[in-house]
């Protein structure tokens, strides 16, 4: 999604751990905003025992996804995530 310049503005950052409804509608209300520029959307999946990180590649498939293989929390999953952006800025 990048803009005109291929620069990202904005790297939406979501910490994620066993809820794909919640996850499928915070997914959605990020995808239908509009804005005069462009976003990446980064999820972290901190170990989900669902099927949380097929959901995302199968359903949401422009999203980037870091699967974790242990549950690592809120923070090192925002490092993680904010490793990878690519956006000038960040919201976590």
């Amino acid at each position: 999604m990048p803009d005109c310049k291929g620069q990202i503005v904005c790297s939406v950052c979501v910490a994620h751990y066993n809820d794909t409804a919640v996850l499928a509608e915070c997914l959605d209300a990020l995808l239908k905003q509009t804005a005069d520029f462009t976003i990446e959307i980064i999820v972290h999946d901190d170990a989900s025992t669902d099927d949380s990180v097929s959901f995302i590649r199968t359903n949401f498939p422009m999203v980037k996804i870091i699967p974790s293989s242990f549950n690592v929390g809120y923070c090192l999953a925002n490092n993680r995530m904010a490793c990878i952006s690519r956006g000038r800025f960040l919201l976590l």
